[in-house]
């Protein structure tokens, strides 16, 4: 009986993270084909308002702060193959490539904005 229990919460929660990635890929399309840069901004910041909550979970939970206080201060490194992979994960998931593709054509599209805002040059004759 515990078996098919499995078997079923694996399908039913297997069944969700499909739909709601494919709710989100299709969200990001059109938000990407039809909305702005500005539009896209805005939805970005309101969502990493959302990451507050690691702060006060944080808050919540930790009760040794001198704890946290002194391995914040003093770090901790290890030169093993799995710390070293997980400092490069952490580095590259931080700077992604696709934000450096994303600022430079935010950049171009402000200075094309701003080329149609200002007034063309009268020539004098």
């Amino acid at each position: 009986m515990q078996h098919g229990l499995d078997t079923f919460t694996l399908v039913v929660v297997s069944t969700c993270v499909v739909v709601w990635a494919l709710v989100a890929g299709v969200a990001i399309s059109v938000l990407l084909v039809r909305g702005t840069f500005a539009r896209i901004e805005l939805i970005l910041r309101a969502l990493a308002t959302v990451l507050v909550v690691y702060i006060v979970v944080a808050v919540i939970v930790t009760h040794d702060w001198l704890g946290v206080l002194e391995h914040t201060v003093v770090p901790h490194i290890e030169l093993n193959k799995a710390y070293i992979a997980m400092l490069v994960a952490i580095l590259g998931t931080t700077v992604s490539p696709y934000e450096f593709f994303w600022q430079s054509a935010n950049r171009l599209e402000e200075m094309r904005d701003a080329l149609r805002a200002a007034p063309s040059p009268k020539r004098s004759r």
